[in-house]
């Protein structure tokens, strides 16, 4: 085996050794990606790094070319490699400017000498990135009695704990933690609150595990003692067990705080076993009281709660603005630089609406879906005035859970809880009538949510309604692309001349109705109408013509003897007086058609057409 040979083969067992390690790196800051080659590789042909799984390039280096600018746009101006002196073996890139992005990512080397198979894939490396965690800050409101603590810029999702401390005992708390991450730099703002019911002092932890950052923040918290508690539970007994915080005792009402306790075992296990049956004794004891002190401040806390802050419900059009009300009575001079406001969701954590802190608009965290619409008052807010105004409304907006934070310089207020519905208006519904299937359909679209359909049939005769049952009725809702629904309903229908059909199209969010009626339809039709129409038209014609023609034939037989009576007239002689009996005489015996005719131009008529038939 050559020595060429050898040494190659002892370089690819070496780099091929290396493994995937995985990297801590904090936001802003630089990591070291490191890679070692055997000393004197002086043979490297070319070298890049490459981020794993994609074909973005950080850095790419030949022997002959030197560095190439064919790195991704997302890495430019941020990797940097000694390169003076290669033959060292160190290809140890460096990454600067490390973003939230850049978390779990891979990064691996590809290198290739002159003699020799390439090495791809070696000098694996994952990221870790974290962000710190700053400005903790915590307020009191003695008020509701509960403490909230916030915190900003930290990333991945921490960890926040509550502790407590009253004359005698530590309580571990749990307190309602939401997290709200900045779209554009992925990093975190955190609120905790937690109930401080009977408690000296309280502490927020927020532990960071990716970088082993824990910032705390105490305060303590002016309250009535608890001498009249004492006196109803020993001493040795609150040694053990700690006192319920108002919250603990309804927290499957409210679901929003609550607060744990923990039994300190180690105080009671140090006595002598001679104390135990008592310390029993006197522990079950302090246990019931606790448990009615706990109902008895829980009613108490559930009453408070409820009152002012019931959850209202707002029905609102798709395209149309929104003005969310919301007017607090302050309590106190509104001071703007150390007050905060948050407009946000209630079920949904991250949903961020509006944000007012010290005295400024305060929109880093604000959700996409809400860049650019809302707004609110700023000259009224000393007014107590925090209304919001949401423009142009979408369906994505639909079923959304909303409150108002508001955080004087005296504690934190929840306001105005409301729910926001949207709806789309359906368009006018049509019915048709297929008389061969005997079917209705009634068709509709454009509206949201899915409407309720119902059919009412009318009968004229019985003066009779009644609507059909849901399963005489098959009706198919359709999504469209833009979330409205399309709406196909049909049923099976006799038609009779008394009946009158009537879909209604009901959208239950905004409690509109819209109906599309037929009134009663002849059984025969309009083609059966107008075919009747034409043939008694042409019965009464033909009557007409009948009976026309009929007179002519009769009158024109009477001419024709008047005729022949007349040459007999005329052949013999007579006075001029019975000349004129004669005409009078024929006139007569002609039935006094003349008498009836005695018009030129029916003469004229009868003329022609006895003049025809001779």
């Amino acid at each position: 085996m050559s020595t060429s040979s050898l040494v190659m083969l002892l370089l690819s067992s070496l780099v091929m050794g290396q493994t995937s390690a995985p990297l801590n790196a904090t936001v802003g800051q630089s990591v070291l990606i490191p890679c070692s080659l055997p000393v004197n590789s002086k043979s490297l042909k070319w070298i890049y790094w490459q981020e794993d799984g994609t074909a973005k390039v950080l850095y790419n280096w030949h022997s002959a070319n030197g560095i190439s600018d064919s790195v991704n746009n997302e890495y430019k101006n941020r990797c940097q490699v000694s390169n003076t002196d290669f033959s060292s073996g160190n290809i140890s890139i460096s990454l600067n400017n490390v973003s939230v992005s850049d978390d779990k990512k891979t990064f691996w080397a590809s290198v290739s000498f002159t003699e020799g198979q390439p090495l791809k894939h070696q000098c694996k490396s994952t990221l870790q990135v974290s962000a710190l965690y700053k400005d903790l800050k915590m307020t009191i409101n003695t008020t509701v009695n509960t403490a909230t603590c916030t915190t900003r810029g930290g990333y991945p999702e921490p960890e926040v704990t509550w502790t407590g401390q009253n004359q005698s005992c530590t309580v571990q708390l749990v307190g309602n933690t939401s997290l709200q991450q900045d779209p554009a730099k992925r990093t975190f703002f955190v609120t905790s609150t937690v109930s401080i019911k009977d408690l000296k002092h309280v502490t927020c932890s927020v532990y960071n595990p990716r970088c082993d950052q824990r910032i705390n923040a105490t305060a303590p918290i002016d309250g009535p003692d608890k001498d009249q508690l004492k006196q109803r539970c020993p001493q040795a007994c609150c040694r053990g067990y700690s006192l319920p915080d108002a919250a603990s005792a309804h927290s499957n009402e409210t679901k929003h705080e609550h607060a744990s306790f923990r039994f300190n075992q180690g105080q009671e296990e140090s006595r002598e076993e001679s104390d135990e049956p008592q310390s029993m004794e006197r522990d079950e004891e302090c246990k019931d009281e606790s448990a009615r002190l706990s109902v008895a401040i829980g009613l108490v806390v559930l009453l408070l709660s409820s009152s002012g802050n019931t959850l209202s419900e707002a029905n609102e059009t798709r395209g149309e603005p929104w003005l969310w009300q919301c007017n607090h009575t302050l309590s106190e001079t509104f001071q703007p630089k150390k007050t905060n406001i948050y407009w946000q969701g209630r079920s949904k954590s991250d949903l961020l609406l509006y944000m007012y802190r010290k005295g400024k608009h305060d929109l880093e965290f604000q959700s996409q879906s809400f860049k650019n619409r809302t707004k609110i008052f700023p000259d009224q807010l000393y007014l107590g005035n925090v209304s919001l105004i949401i423009e142009e409304l979408t369906l994505q907006d639909d079923k959304t859970s909303l409150e108002v934070i508001f955080i004087p310089a005296s504690g934190t207020k929840t306001l105005c809880p409301t729910t926001l519905y949207v709806s789309a208006p359906f368009q006018e519904p049509k019915v048709d009538i297929n008389k061969t299937n005997k079917t209705a359909t009634c068709t509709t679209k454009g509206g949201y949510p899915k409407p309720e359909i119902t059919w009412i049939i009318e009968d004229g005769e019985t003066q009779t309604e009644r609507t059909l049952e849901p399963h005489q009725v098959q009706t198919t809702m359709t999504p469209e692309e833009d979330g409205t629904y399309s709406i196909r309903s049909t049923i099976n229908v006799t038609v009779t001349k008394s009946q009158k059909v009537t879909c209604r199209v009901y959208n239950p969010t905004s409690n509109k109705t819209k109906y599309a009626k037929i009134p009663p339809v002849n059984t025969l039709g309009v083609g059966a109408l107008v075919g009747v129409g034409i043939a008694a038209l042409f019965a009464v014609v033909t009557i007409l013509m009948l009976l026309v023609f009929g007179i002519r034939s009769i009158i024109c037989r009477r001419r024709g003897t008047e005729a022949e009576n007349s040459v007999r007239y005329h052949a013999a002689p007579t006075t001029a007086g019975q000349d004129d009996d004669a005409v009078a005489a024929a006139g007569s015996g002609a039935g006094g058609w003349f008498s009836f005719l005695n018009m030129d131009a029916t003469a004229w008529m009868l003329d022609c057409f006895c003049e025809k038939r001779k």
